[in-house]
């Protein structure tokens, strides 16, 4: 992808195509991500969206082989989640996992050196 955004459709494209979200759910994380983008020094980025409106729990990954960027920042990883609509706890779920996600990912040689999603699954420990 060549922008954040274009990184952003396709996986919440992926998402409704595996019947996780609805229509709407892209345009609902867009309007999150325009108020307030989720970016961490780490260059994950974590559009999601404001309040779970998901048909179940997903999270779709995707690490992109050439970085995009937000006013100078790197990203080089995307990840959107998609939570149930009653999930109270969706916040804390999601940090729980992005939080050790973000303390692996320093630097962009781990990055480079993801090739599967065999290869990110094991960095996770998954």
């Amino acid at each position: 992808c060549k922008t954040p955004e274009e990184g952003i459709h396709f996986l919440c494209e992926q998402l409704k195509l595996q019947g996780y979200v609805d229509s709407y759910f892209e345009e609902t994380v867009m309007v999150r991500n325009r108020m307030s983008k989720t970016l961490f020094n780490s260059g994950i980025m974590v559009p999601h969206q404001l309040y779970p409106s998901a048909k179940g729990n997903a999270i779709t990954v995707a690490v992109l082989q050439k970085p995009v960027f937000i006013k100078r920042r790197s990203v080089h990883c995307i990840v959107v989640p998609a939570f149930l609509k009653d999930d109270r706890n969706y916040l804390q779920t999601l940090w729980e996992l992005i939080i050790p996600l973000n303390k692996i990912m320093t630097g962009t040689q781990q990055y480079e050196s993801l090739e599967t999603v065999e290869d990110f699954l094991n960095l996770l420990k998954i």
